[in-house]
């Protein structure tokens, strides 16, 4: 599945109920999240979004030449088994990161990735 048409939308509020996101592909998922510039992504819970669709997401934002997002608000759980250097990369490429959790590795390649665009 390619980048969805441009939607209107540019601010997007979602509360993930881990029971339906699994239904959802994450191709899907990442299609839809990412045609949007802003994404209140609400994730109290490691199983709110899978691996496979945390993946996705940070896949998209790192390679998807159209990719609209700028923005990730809310609370959003990064799983611990995601590699740090993905989330690193792709959370450098937005504009504004709000309440990401993560992992001490996680946060130590996001702060490389800070200081390595800082040093460019």
């Amino acid at each position: 599945m390619g980048m969805a048409e441009k939607t209107n939308i540019k601010k997007l509020c979602v509360h993930i109920i881990p029971a339906f996101c699994s239904k959802i592909s994450p191709q899907l998922f990442v299609a839809a999240v990412s045609n949007v510039e802003e994404v209140d992504w609400k994730n109290e819970e490691y199983e709110g979004t899978g691996l496979q669709h945390q993946k996705a997401l940070l896949t998209a934002i790192m390679k998807v030449e159209n990719c609209r997002m700028r923005r990730l608000c809310h609370l959003v759980r990064f799983e611990p088994g995601i590699d740090p250097e993905l989330i690193g990369r792709a959370l450098n490429r937005l504009e504004y990161v709000d309440q990401a959790i993560v992992s001490g590795e996680q946060v130590e390649a996001i702060l490389r990735n800070l200081v390595a665009v800082r040093a460019d």
